[in-house]
């Protein structure tokens, strides 16, 4: 994956980038997204004169560009100008609302998270660019930029201008060179993924149901973006069902539901979901007893026959339990042979801290063992993909470096590198437990000013393990903030990566 003999942090690492023209009283430059880039590291002896990226029709393809001004730039603003077709067969423009600007800002890691971390300040939030800033004296400020290609966008070459402007200093611009490649990626996703989302509304301040959708709904729109489909995109919308015990028959609503995956498994394109959290009793009777497995499949078989009429059953799995030690496989045998039998078109989805065991084969048929050199094995990935079953994997606290993860304190192709090795290694989803996790040993904890990450019972995780996605303000509002989260630069990555989002080949 990465080198185990890693020598240089990368907050220190001085050795990518492209210094380019820029005011006698700035370093200018810029380097690609693949690098996290330290407040204090050095200039970048290359030198460039403009940014050069590439992107397909339909794809997000971010850069950076960076000042480093000898004294403070206050009022700073920074703005982007229409990209242009170059005079190679064609007009055409890229209008500038394709763009996103953000700031980059830095949290600070008191703790490595692994070898890979040390401890400092560490890019991470990417905050929309919505009015001036300042930038220090002596201090790397990078700002993020994503540019969207339309899917009618031609082919081509592309230019647009990025002007930057100051108290006491005159404008200056830097050019960006698009490549616009001659295909566009699907609308679809062919990656399965299946990412965990329970924003913390405390952080919004709200209190009324209504607040609570809308708020939802935003988190759904930025998922969207990224090409993530939570666990739940009906979390809001669950649906309902009721039991008379007199007749031991069950009663489904599925009317706010349905209303719930039109939006999201039909408009947005989400490709996996958990269709229900999954009673531990029905009528008195424990989990995978006789007497729950035949209230079960009766529960079950609506669901899956309703399924099926809308186009949804392909998307729907049952993850009931997590990371289940040896001891308890007897009990995982008897609960997927239950959701077999109640309902044979519905994935079982089985989340591993070992191998994939062959106590367990023909009983679980999507196998998410833990992202480690030992747990996934190529021929037995091979050999579950020709019986039919899907492989995904997952990261959590574990794995830690040589080995990929969503730390803070990672290289920023840690973030992105996974969807290629999903693609070399037949692996086709990705799961991840959570995305919104600001929860601290006494109450809430403020990612902004607390990196490391903590269980439920205190212990320590790693650097924003859990939190992917931040709060839309950095202390615990007085008022209704009726917004979705901030990016993450790791979060960023995911929706950059062109083989997570669509033109795999199966």
């Amino acid at each position: 994956f990465f080198g185990a003999n890693q020598l240089v942090p990368p907050i220190v690492d001085d050795t990518f980038g492209y210094h380019i023209p820029g005011p006698p009283q700035v370093g200018v430059w810029w380097c690609e997204a693949t690098y996290k880039v330290g407040c204090h590291r050095a200039l970048p002896s290359a030198t460039g004169a403009a940014v050069e990226i590439e992107a397909a029709r339909n794809e997000y393809e971010p850069f950076q560009i960076l000042l480093r001004p000898e004294a403070t730039l206050t009022n700073l603003t920074v703005s982007i100008s229409d990209f242009a077709r170059a005079s190679d067969g064609g007009e055409g423009r890229i209008a500038a609302t394709n763009v996103e600007i953000c700031l980059v800002e830095y949290v600070p890691v008191t703790e490595p998270s692994d070898s890979f971390g040390v401890v400092g300040e560490w890019p991470d939030p990417l905050v929309p660019l919505t009015e001036p800033v300042t930038s220090r004296s002596g201090t790397n400020q990078p700002f993020w930029f994503t540019v969207y290609v339309p899917k009618e966008a031609p082919a081509g070459h592309y230019a647009a201008t990025v002007t930057f402007s100051a108290d006491g200093l005159p404008p200056f611009d830097v050019t960006v060179h698009l490549r616009v490649f001659n295909f566009a990626l699907s609308d679809v996703t062919h990656t399965r993924t299946a990412y965990g989302l329970t924003p913390d509304y405390i952080w919004h301040g709200l209190t009324t149901d209504a607040e609570k959708d809308q708020v939802w709904d935003l988190y759904l729109q930025n998922f969207r973006k990224h090409r993530i489909s939570p666990y739940m995109p009906h979390y809001r919308a669950q649906i309902w069902w009721g039991f008379e015990s007199d007749t031991e028959t069950f009663r489904h609503n599925f009317a706010a539901f349905d209303t719930a995956m039109e939006r999201y498994l039909d408009e947005f394109n989400f490709n996996s979901f958990k269709f229900m959290d999954e009673p531990w009793t029905l009528n008195g009777h424990p989990r995978f007893s006789p007497g729950f497995n035949q209230l079960f499949a009766r529960l079950l078989q609506p669901m899956m026959a309703h399924f099926r009429e809308r186009g949804w059953a392909q998307k729907a799995y049952a993850y009931w339990i997590d990371e289940p030690d040896a001891e308890l496989f007897p009990f995982v045998i008897e609960g997927m042979q239950a959701h077999l039998e109640a309902a044979p078109g519905l994935r079982r989805l089985l989340t591993l801290i070992n191998t994939l065991r062959p106590e367990l084969f023909n009983h679980v048929d999507t196998w998410a063992p833990i992202m480690a050199p030992s747990m996934y094995r190529p021929e037995e990935i091979e050999e579950r993909l020709r019986h039919g079953d899907e492989v995904w994997w997952y990261t959590a606290s574990f794995p830690v470096a040589p080995q990929a993860n969503n730390f803070i304190d990672h290289p920023a192709l840690s973030h992105r590198i996974r969807g290629w090795m999903a693609e070399k290694h037949g692996v086709g989803g990705e799961l991840y437990w959570q995305t919104t996790w600001y929860t601290g040993t006494d109450g809430p904890r403020n990612p902004w000013t607390d990196a490391m990450s903590a269980g439920p019972t205190g212990s320590k995780l790693r650097n924003g393990d859990g939190t992917l996605l931040y709060p839309p303000v950095k202390d615990l509002p007085s008022e209704p903030v009726l917004a979705g989260p901030i990016n993450s630069l790791r979060w960023e990555d995911r929706k950059s990566t062109r083989l997570n989002s669509s033109h795999r080949i199966r």
